[in-house]
């Protein structure tokens, strides 16, 4: 089962650590930071998708 909950929970926290870094200044390197945070929550996603559509990884048991 694809754990969906488990990569939205990753990439909305990514996209929310972004904005907090982009409210505290746009310079070079908050951007490089956002750019960062941004890229490794979609790869993780992504291997979260990889392994739980192939059934390798066990989802996260609904509540």
């Amino acid at each position: 089962m694809i754990d969906y909950k488990k990569m939205y929970a990753l990439v909305c926290g990514a996209a929310s650590d972004s904005l907090e870094i982009l409210n505290q200044g746009s310079d070079e390197q908050s951007i490089l930071s956002v750019q960062f945070l941004l890229q490794q929550a979609l790869m993780k996603a992504e291997n979260i998708y990889i392994k739980t559509s192939s059934g390798d990884y066990p989802a996260e048991e609904q509540s």
